[in-house]
């Protein structure tokens, strides 16, 4: 994706400056945003535990974006993202206890982390009203992680799947498992923004894949073309 935006900037660079005047419905617009994101995550991610389960993120990116029809932008921008997440429900079945009952047990483990991420987007804007101009968004935003932190703090086991007597603190438990194996994840988006002059504000519900888990966001969008 990265490689991708190098040559679409390139692209455009290269275009004959009469491109975006002689074409108002062409014009190119470059600019920087920065997107906080505060997770709305389920009870699932934390039931059992007394700790509640977060998850957040920051983002700086630059951006291009051209007006391809009337009431119609479309923009992609790359930059820098961080996440942190803390007390997220992980757990890892095994077969058997270590002793010669030999009963099925899972043990439940509290997550905790940061990753440093290469971000993208892809944007798609609809106008709804031209002034103030107020629009819908849905986009994509893929993302690269590229260094991580992770720390594990063990809760204890259940018995058989089942919780309704607590949980059992093993003296010895099996070594938790990694819950972060992808480098790769996508969030997809869809919300409202307002744009006054060249200072643009958005609103979005985000939906990110992580390890088989769907992660809900609120992603507040700050965007400001040069």
């Amino acid at each position: 994706m990265k490689i991708l935006f190098t040559f679409f900037l390139l692209f455009l660079c290269l275009l004959p400056k009469s491109y975006a005047i002689s074409d108002s419905l062409r014009q190119v617009a470059f600019g920087a945003e920065v997107n906080y994101n505060v997770s709305v995550l389920p009870e699932r991610f934390s039931s059992g535990f007394s700790a509640q389960a977060t998850a957040n993120f920051l983002g700086v990116l630059g951006f291009a974006e051209l007006h391809v029809m009337e009431r119609v932008r479309f923009s992609i921008g790359v930059g820098m993202s961080r996440l942190s997440y803390s007390n997220f429900n992980s757990h890892k079945f095994n077969a058997n206890l270590p002793q010669s009952d030999s009963m099925r047990h899972t043990n439940f483990h509290l997550v905790s982390g940061k990753e440093l991420m290469i971000s993208s987007t892809v944007t798609c804007r609809f106008d709804y009203i031209l002034n103030p101009k107020i629009y819908v968004l849905l986009g994509l935003q893929p993302q690269f992680r590229l260094t991580s932190e992770e720390s594990n703090v063990y809760r204890g086991t259940a018995i058989a799947r089942d919780m309704m007597d607590g949980l059992v603190v093993l003296s010895d438990p099996d070594p938790a498992p990694i819950y972060l194996r992808e480098n790769f994840s996508i969030a997809g988006h869809i919300g409202v923004g307002v744009e006054i002059k060249d200072i643009a504000f958005e609103v979005s519900f985000n939906k990110t894949s992580r390890r088989l888990r769907i992660v809900n966001f609120w992603d507040f969008r700050l965007r400001y073309k040069i």
